[in-house]
């Protein structure tokens, strides 16, 4: 067997025509379809390298063509031959066709599960020794944080599999250092995460890894809402903080457009999660303003953020960690801001009764009625 040619050595390559992050070579594996590949079999002749890999009883061969200008053309086991680029920055270029796949939605059936597969590579501090990881991920219609315990080998490889509800982001902690993986998974989905510590690195592979790549490579910075925390507003500064919400998300609307306008190939679940997290922002903006001035701001007020969720909200609900906490509140404005039984064995039973009155979606309600 060969040496590994060093022309291929933490090398990661884009299919032209998909745009996806299909393969890469590293001196110890090849990582491809999430999976992490040994070398079996090297061979190097008139500029090509032929590889043979394997992965438990699996054999894969590949042939790399020469490399020109950054591209090449590579057999990857039967599949026909494709032109190749190598990825030099530290995000996937943003994908060559626009996609108006929508995320999926289950319908909160239960039973589903997402798989991450990752790589911390090359990182100093996790060098040499087994760590432990966190996985976090929350129920959208329990309300619950749940969390688990799993462990990367000394290597930084890692593999989670979760119970999810739906579309929703699970958040990996490494053994409490700042190291930490925000990942938007659909159900019954497997992603293959590289950070890649050496090289500067941050790629995601799988069949719905695309919008985890646009996140990365088309990020843009929202002006955030401070909205006032003091109780007991008075009716000046109430209308004051209700004015700079909807300024707030006026201005978020109008980066998102701008951004949609610059890139025109991103995808409907880009737009999808930048909508939701303004929304959701604007909407809990508004309902803690009802709280901190005791449930009397203006139903205008509640009429027009209501108007823009209407809007702007989009399915399935969980795919945004902010929107969770909307059903619930908006519960409590409703619940606070009209006359109230005093009996208390009547008090649930009304309570209940108001939820089916202010949701007509049975996933808001049964979210609202579960905090």
């Amino acid at each position: 067997q060969s040496p590994i040619p060093e022309s291929i050595v933490d090398t990661y390559w884009r299919n032209e025509v998909t745009g996806d992050w299909e393969i890469g070579f590293t001196e110890n594996c090849v990582i491809y379809d999430c999976q992490s590949w040994k070398y079996n079999d090297i061979n190097e002749k008139d500029g090509e390298v032929v590889l043979t890999l394997k992965n438990g009883s699996k054999t894969l061969g590949i042939t790399i063509g020469k490399q020109k200008g950054g591209k090449c053309k590579m057999t990857i086991g039967k599949h026909e031959k494709q032109t190749y680029s190598l990825i030099t920055t530290r995000t996937l270029p943003l994908y060559p066709q626009p996609d108006q796949t929508p995320f999926i939605d289950n319908g909160f059936r239960e039973g589903d599960s997402a798989t991450l597969i990752g790589w911390i590579k090359d990182y100093p501090i996790l060098k040499g020794e087994n760590r432990k990881l966190k996985v976090y991920y929350r129920g959208f219609i329990t309300g619950e944080n749940e969390s688990t315990i799993e462990e990367m080998d000394s290597i930084g490889f890692f593999k989670v599999k979760v119970p999810i509800e739906n579309t929703q982001m699970i958040t990996v902690v490494i053994d409490e250092d700042p190291y930490i993986i925000e990942s938007l998974m659909e159900p019954d989905d497997t992603c293959f995460v590289l950070f890649d510590g050496k090289n500067n690195k941050y790629l995601y592979m799988g069949k719905n890894a695309r919008v985890q790549n646009e996140l990365g490579a088309a990020r843009f910075q929202m002006v955030f809402n401070h909205e006032s925390d003091e109780e007991n507003l008075s009716d000046v500064q109430m209308q004051a903080c209700i004015e700079q919400c909807k300024d707030v998300y006026r201005i978020n609307e109008v980066k998102v457009d701008s951004v949609l306008a610059r890139h025109p190939t991103l995808s409907r679940k880009y737009e999808d999660v930048f909508r939701m997290i303004n929304v959701s922002r604007m909407a809990n903006g508004i309902l803690q303003i009802s709280a901190n001035s005791h449930y009397k701001i203006p139903q205008s007020a509640i009429d027009s953020m209501l108007a823009e969720v209407r809007k702007n909200v989009r399915k399935p609900y969980s795919m945004w960690y902010e929107f969770y906490d909307f059903p619930w509140m908006y519960l409590q404005h409703a619940i606070f801001s009209t006359p109230r039984k005093h009996d208390i064995a009547e008090v649930i039973e009304w309570e209940f009764q108001l939820a089916d009155s202010i949701f007509t979606d049975p996933v808001l309600r049964e979210c609202a009625k579960a905090d």
